[in-house]
């Protein structure tokens, strides 16, 4: 995402409100009367910079490397605490609810009922924790790595599904739609859409990332949200 830097001072408050107002002008047509209307938080996610965790693809890749030695890691850990002896592991599962804070009601350190779970349980939390983490940065450097660099339309995808949230805060219950027109953005969410990426000096076509934004606003919602403008 293009990050927007303000000085400090008098010209980051006067430059923070004029950004403000340009992007409000962008955005202004995804509001319909007696609904919610655009806010400071909506204003401001243009200059805040990308989601995204990476710069460069190989980053990405060296992550996914780590992530899978240490989700080896805790697969083989957990097979090592399963052979300690019973009294060692109460003893560590002691110590475990005191570090986390799992008390029973007269004060004492819970236990598990078989003290070989706790600790085994905890690695198999943090290797599912691993695990997503892993499925997440393998999604992200698929989605919007190209080579070793950015994908060209990376940052147009992201910008439209920002919008895209934003459409649908200001109309409940509604999808944003693409129109017919493959040319010119015909319906608020494209003009909107359109207006941003001029905003941001994106130069990309409006259709494709659009209707990425829509599949993934579909994804993440489900089917039950009604066809809108």
């Amino acid at each position: 995402m293009t990050e927007v830097h303000f000085l400090q001072g008098e010209v980051l408050g006067r430059s923070l409100v004029e950004w403000q107002e340009k992007v409000r002008q962008a955005l202004q047509q995804l509001e319909v009367r007696g609904g919610p209307r655009l806010d400071d938080k909506h204003l401001l996610v243009f200059g805040l910079g990308s989601d995204l965790a990476f710069e460069r693809r190989g980053d990405a890749t060296e992550a996914l490397r780590s992530l899978e030695t240490a989700i080896g890691l805790t697969g083989q850990l957990s097979v090592e605490l399963g052979s300690l002896p019973p009294s060692v592991l109460e003893r560590l599962d002691e110590h475990l609810g005191i570090i986390v804070g799992e008390f029973d009601e007269r004060g004492q350190a819970r236990l598990a009922v078989n003290g070989r779970q706790t600790y085994r349980d905890l690695m198999q939390t943090v290797k599912a924790e691993l695990q997503a983490e892993r499925d997440r940065v393998t999604q992200e450097r698929n989605e919007y790595w190209s080579g070793s660099g950015k994908s060209p339309h990376m940052e147009a995808r992201l910008i439209a599904v920002q919008v895209a949230e934003i459409y649908v805060e200001l109309r409940p219950g509604k999808t944003p739609s693409i129109g017919k027109n493959s040319y010119e953005p015909t319906t608020p969410f494209t003009r909107a859409v359109s207006a941003v990426f001029k905003l941001l000096g994106v130069e990309v076509s409006f259709r494709s990332p659009c209707a990425y934004a829509i599949e993934e606003l579909k994804r993440r919602q489900g089917p039950s949200t009604e066809a809108g403008a």
